[in-house]
């Protein structure tokens, strides 16, 4: 037996009692997965087989088991996500599985438990190897889960992940791992949908005022060029960033400028646009 296949059949529950308190998941599912993923059946087949024990009351601890090996076996993350959209389009007994209901809710709780428990005050302690691969990892799948339109997963969770460069804080030295991961994968994808019309409010940090932000509502194509330009001045900032995280950044910078972004509307002839000749919305936070 693989250690993978150890690993995932660890997850499930040894009493019921255990699985009827959320203490793991079903061994049918765990056994299910493991097939799966060994490809003696198919994600058809695979879908209703790990579905079939669960109800909307206890669904939880399936999404738990994919969460969890998507993160530690980051190989079968196209297998595992092919998976989820087959689950998608079943109707069983119990309860309809469109939209995957609950499964990004039981995600972001999976990704911030283990990063408060693997890794304390991040934004105190060094950027250790752990650290930047769980935070790439984190990136990679989550860019992954939406090129596949995974309910739940869209571009404003790429905006918001991308916008961490204007932070300036001392966990960009990690961070930047998570941001470059969804530009490398989903890059052209978030540029071929951007809406540059549309109005945004991000955070900012105030220079020079350590812990203190600003909330600016402009357009998505200002945002846009923003974070491009932020990208290649963090890229020359060996106080803010290590040599291999500063090359992240100007990679992030260079994946940006290859893009092929809308202009919006009101961009007169001399190229500036009228957005910019007004004041923003500006919001300060302490």
């Amino acid at each position: 037996m693989s250690f993978r296949d150890q690993w995932i059949l660890s997850k499930a529950a040894p009493t019921i009692r255990e699985l009827h308190t959320g203490q793991g998941c079903h061994l049918d599912e765990a056994i299910t997965l493991c097939n799966y993923l060994n490809k003696i059946i198919g994600a058809d087949s695979a879908a209703r087989a790990i579905t079939a024990a669960s109800s909307a009351s206890t669904c939880f601890r399936l999404w738990t088991l994919l969460a969890d090996t998507l993160m530690h076996f980051e190989e079968d993350c196209e297998m595992i996500l092919k998976l989820l959209v087959c689950i998608q389009k079943l109707t069983t007994n119990t309860m309809s599985w469109w939209g995957l209901p609950g499964f990004v809710d039981e995600w972001q709780r999976y990704y911030e438990s283990h990063r408060e428990d693997y890794q304390g005050n991040w934004c105190l302690q060094k950027a250790t190897p752990y650290r930047r691969q769980y935070c790439r990892k984190a990136g990679l799948i989550e860019a992954k889960m939406y090129l596949e339109g995974i309910p739940g997963i869209d571009e404003l969770d790429a905006y918001r992940t991308i916008n961490l460069v204007c932070s300036r804080e001392q966990d960009l030295q990690v961070v930047i791992y998570e941001i470059h991961a969804w530009l490398q994968v989903a890059g052209s994808r978030l540029a071929e949908t951007l809406d540059p019309n549309a109005n945004k409010s991000f955070a900012r940090a105030v220079r020079g005022r350590s812990g203190r932000t600003y909330a600016i509502k402009v357009t998505m194509f200002e945002h846009w060029q923003h974070w491009k330009k932020t990208f290649l001045e963090i890229s020359y900032d060996d106080e803010l960033l290590s040599t291999e995280a500063r090359e992240l950044a100007r990679q992030c910078y260079e994946t940006m400028k290859a893009q092929h972004v809308k202009l919006p509307f009101f961009v007169d002839d001399f190229g500036d646009s009228r957005e910019q000749q007004q004041s923003h919305d500006v919001f300060f936070v302490m």
